[in-house]
């Protein structure tokens, strides 16, 4: 194994770790926070690409043992909020109110501004409509 290697897994390793202490608080875009630092710091490194594909695959193993392979079997590893959070954007007029209210307020920003905007100081009520 090269030196560089070496590098790359050990802070891969250390990055996972305080990933995984923050995803057990349960704080999951913390944790997808520190992974998306690191992958930054690896690209910016200038780590090869192939190395990114072996990361890509850990990663959507991980998931799907995580997402679908742990419920089945009884041991859920998110909590129902978590599920409802990562799903919202499938559907999310579903529940605009609670679990895809970002997702809703951000099609209505883009939506209401088109191709230039609406400025710093135009606001929208909750209905989508100017409020002034």
């Amino acid at each position: 194994m090269t030196r560089t290697a070496r590098r790359i897994r050990m802070s891969v390793l250390a990055a996972a770790i305080l990933a995984a202490l923050v995803f057990v608080q349960p704080d999951l875009g913390t944790g997808a926070v520190y992974a998306v630092i690191t992958l930054a710091v690896l690209f910016i490194a200038g780590v090869k690409w192939t190395h990114f594909a072996f990361l890509g695959a850990l990663v959507a193993a991980a998931a799907t043992l995580v997402l679908v392979i742990a419920p089945l079997v009884g041991h859920p590893v998110l909590q129902g909020y978590q599920q409802n959070r990562l799903t919202s954007f499938l559907n999310p007029s579903q529940d605009p109110r609670s679990s895809s209210y970002q997702v809703n307020q951000s099609l209505i920003a883009v939506g209401s501004g088109g191709k230039t905007g609406r400025g710093g100081q135009a606001s929208l009520d909750a209905r989508g409509e100017g409020g002034g």
